[in-house]
């Protein structure tokens, strides 16, 4: 059996399993979890509630976070790689250094998440970037910040590629919009 603490101690859950790996916690309330570095591998986190959960360092791989609410959740350099993150709401999550690469990001909420600029060019590198609207919004945006101030960094190259990812995806959503 494991308990799962918040960040105070009490416990908010307990599961019957002798691992997180391969659990159901379909729609399990665990809002304020402290599951930092949990193996949460192929767990099943349908409709889960981790309002505020802290995920930091967590092995989410190919877990199922369908309408998972993350809002405000901590999940600094978490591993969500072939996670289904469908439908989740990531507002206001902390993906710094998270690693998404397959992540399933449809009709996901990343309003206000805390994204890296390296970490979206990977992202827009595996073509994650095309299922999330509002991923794409957010870089724009960051791209624009960086034009305007003529910026010099270190990401130059990848700010321009990320350019380069962006006419791409405008253009193949033209040419889909055309078709229909």
């Amino acid at each position: 059996m494991i308990e799962i603490k918040n960040i105070n101690g009490d416990v908010i859950y307990t599961h019957k399993g002798d691992t997180l790996s391969c659990a159901n916690l379909t729609g399990a309330d665990l809002k304020g979890a402290d599951l930092k570095g949990a193996n949460l591998l192929y767990a099943n986190l349908n409709g889960a509630d981790l309002t505020g959960a802290n995920l930091e360092d967590a092995d989410l791989r190919d877990a199922d976070l369908t309408g998972a609410n993350l809002k405000g959740a901590n999940l600094l350099y978490a591993n969500l790689r072939d996670a289904d993150l469908t439908g989740a709401d990531l507002e206001d999550a902390d993906l710094r250094d998270a690693d998404l690469t397959g992540a399933n990001l449809e009709d996901t909420n990343l309003e206000d998440a805390d994204l890296d600029g390296p970490m979206i060019i990977e992202m827009m590198n595996a073509r994650l970037i095309a299922a999330a609207p509002e991923l794409l919004k957010w870089l724009k945006e960051m791209l624009a910040e960086v034009d305007a101030g003529n910026c010099e960094t270190s990401e130059t190259s990848r700010w321009k590629e990320a350019h380069e990812v962006i006419a791409k995806i405008e253009l193949r959503e033209r040419l889909n919009s055309d078709q229909v």
